[in-house]
C-alpha cells in the first residue's frame, strides 16, 4: 500500500457566450436556459468537488511532512492546528526591556553598517531603508498654534493656550 496518492489538478474554464446566441429566437433561449443552467450547476458541483479532493490531499501531505518538524516548527504546527480547531491562539513570548533594547540597537548598527558599505561601494538605497528606523517620538503634535494637543495613555487631551 502506497501513502502517495496520484491526482489530477482541476481546471480553472470560465463559460462564456457564444456569439451565434443573438441570432436564436427567444423561444430556443427559453428552452436552452434550463438546460444550460442544470448543466452549469454539475459542472460546478463537480468542481467544487475536486478542488475539495485536491485540498484534502494537500492537508495530508502537510500532515505527512509535519511528523518530520523538530522543535520550535513542530510546536508552531501543533499550535497552527488548534487554532484551526476553535483553540484561542497562544500569544506570543514576552521579552525583558532591556533585552528588546539591545535587539533594536543591533538592528540599527547593522542598517548603519549596510549604509556605510553602500556610500563607500557607489550604490544608491532607496530612502525606505535610509528612514525605516526613524520614528516621530514627540507625542506633543499640534498643527495649530492655540491648541495645546497631548496623549497621555492612549488618551488625546486638547486644551485652549489662549484664555
Amino acid at each position: 500500500m502506497s501513502l502517495v496518492k496520484r491526482f489530477v489538478c482541476p481546471d480553472v474554464t470560465v463559460p462564456t457566450k457564444r456569439n451565434n446566441d443573438n441570432y436564436k429566437s427567444n423561444d430556443n433561449k427559453k428552452n436552452n436556459t434550463n438546460s444550460n443552467d442544470s448543466k452549469f450547476k454539475n459542472r460546478l458541483i463537480e468542481k467544487n468537488a475536486e478542488r475539495k479532493e485536491f485540498s484534502d490531499i494537500f492537508n495530508s501531505i502537510k500532515e505527512l511532512a509535519s511528523t518530520q518538524y523538530v522543535g520550535m516548527n513542530k510546536k508552531k504546527f501543533k499550535e497552527d492546528k488548534l487554532t484551526k480547531l476553535g483553540a484561542a491562539p497562544v500569544k506570543q513570548q514576552k521579552m525583558p526591556f532591556k533585552m528588546k533594547i539591545g535587539i533594536l540597537k543591533g538592528r540599527e548598527k547593522k542598517i548603519k553598517k549596510l549604509q556605510d558599505q553602500a556610500k563607500e561601494s557607489g550604490v544608491v538605497l532607496s530612502k525606505d531603508l535610509l528612514q525605516k528606523n526613524k520614528k516621530n517620538k514627540n507625542n506633543n503634535v499640534s498643527n495649530q498654534p492655540n491648541l495645546d494637543v497631548k496623549t497621555k495613555s492612549g488618551v488625546l487631551h486638547i486644551k485652549n493656550k489662549i484664555r
